[in-house]
């Protein structure tokens, strides 16, 4: 990355100030230093100049240096800043405290070489990454903002621009968009509400926004497996995904969706550990049709295996609803198995002698006929006498 480093040295000692200059550029090619010899001094020029690097001693009169950091970390616009902390050995337990506090990194004094030049290149690969980062966050935040007016176009664009990471992001995204639309329209709460399944789309298009914060080798791993983050860095996603969104007011709503898309229906996912109800409906839906699509692609299931491993994690991860109506949608509407000889039926339409040729289900969760059943008078109305309490979930499909 051809860059120009601004780094800021703070400390009292100027015979280490000029050793730890020289140092510098010897090793970077392109940076401008900038030094102070008090606290104050260097708290006000660390405001001013919003340096990519600072190294600053730990004891010093006036402001301390972890003064500085806490003063420095308090201001959104410092929160990329690397901050190396200076202090002699016996400061050890202050320098590890110091992790804690929101400092990146610790030198002892006095300082060799080695150890400084070893800590300046990792400072300088982290001040990259984080620049990269910055750089995606705000160019898919400015094709957020065209969404206002130009939605299904930005769209487009955002999703085209995630593609140079993230090959085949549009096809499957255009597809976890249908999906979760068509599940949508059987819950009451969301199949009238235009505001809501507008929101639904755009998030679902936007799902795997956060996945731009990761580095590139996390980006062929799925984020969750059996419900747990696959990496560490995982944490982060739905945390970028918020973030990407979020600054824009009509937009608050996607955020929030895309914020809890990793959490599990029995409260063991993140980052709130929400459960059940608590979880956006939308968040849900999204949810089950991304595992889905991930399970698919990572681990090269067929379909319906995909769809019988969502099953056994029902209401440990998935809403028990979701579930069926996306199996109804995976197999029946998009055929992804082959032709399914089947069709969809009303209660009204039910006789005597059809064949299932899938599970019914109730909204409840009750598994009213398991496929296969052949219908009988009896049958059919016990199907209609459950319904009128406990509706049935999605279609009702039979053979043909």
């Amino acid at each position: 990355m051809n860059k120009s480093y601004k780094i800021l040295i703070i400390d009292t000692d100027s015979a280490n100030i000029i050793t730890l200059e020289r140092l510098i550029k010897q090793e970077v090619d392109k940076v401008e230093v900038f030094y102070a010899q008090i606290g104050e001094a260097g708290l006000k020029l660390a405001k001013e100049k919003t340096p990519d690097i600072i190294i600053c001693d730990a004891r010093m009169p006036g402001l301390m240096g972890l003064q500085i950091l806490s003063e420095l970390r308090s201001i959104k616009q410092n929160e990329d800043i690397h901050f190396i902390l200076m202090g002699a050995e016996t400061d050890r337990a202050m320098l590890f405290d110091a992790l804690e506090k929101g400092a990146d990194d610790f030198l002892y004094k006095p300082v060799h070489s080695d150890s400084l030049l070893g800590r300046l290149k990792i400072a300088i690969k982290i001040v990259n990454l984080k620049l990269q980062k910055r750089e995606e966050y705000n160019l898919l935040l400015a094709l957020a903002h065209e969404i206002e007016d130009y939605a299904q176009d930005t769209i487009k664009l955002a999703v085209k621009f995630m593609e140079a990471r993230i090959p085949a992001s549009y096809h499957t995204l255009k597809v976890i968009a249908e999906a979760s639309l068509w599940v949508a329209q059987y819950f009451d709460e969301l199949k009238n509400d235009h505001d809501r399944l507008k929101d639904l789309e755009t998030a679902a298009f936007l799902s795997f926004a956060g996945r731009l914060s990761l580095p590139d080798h996390l980006l062929e791993k799925p984020v969750l497996i059996d419900g747990k983050p696959s990496d560490n860095l995982m944490n982060q996603v739905p945390i970028a995904a918020k973030n990407i969104v979020s600054e824009i007011p009509r937009f608050e709503t996607v955020g929030k969706i895309l914020y809890h898309l990793y959490e599990n229906q029995d409260g063991s996912g993140f980052p709130d550990r929400l459960q059940s109800w608590q979880i956006p409906l939308e968040s849900r839906i999204i949810r089950a049709v991304v595992d889905f699509y991930d399970m698919v692609r990572f681990f090269k299931l067929r379909p319906k295996d995909a769809i019988d491993k969502l099953r056994q994690n029902l209401n440990r991860l998935y809403d028990h609803r979701v579930i069926t109506l996306l199996e109804q949608f995976v197999l029946s509407i998009l055929q992804l198995e082959g032709p399914t000889n089947e069709k969809p039926v009303l209660l009204s339409e039910l006789v005597p002698g059809m064949i299932l040729s899938r599970d019914i289900y109730s909204t409840n969760g009750l598994k009213i006929l398991t496929a296969g059943a052949v219908l009988k008078d009896s049958t059919i109305e016990k199907i209609i006498s459950i319904n009128t309490s406990d509706p049935i979930l999605g279609n009702i499909l039979v053979k043909i």
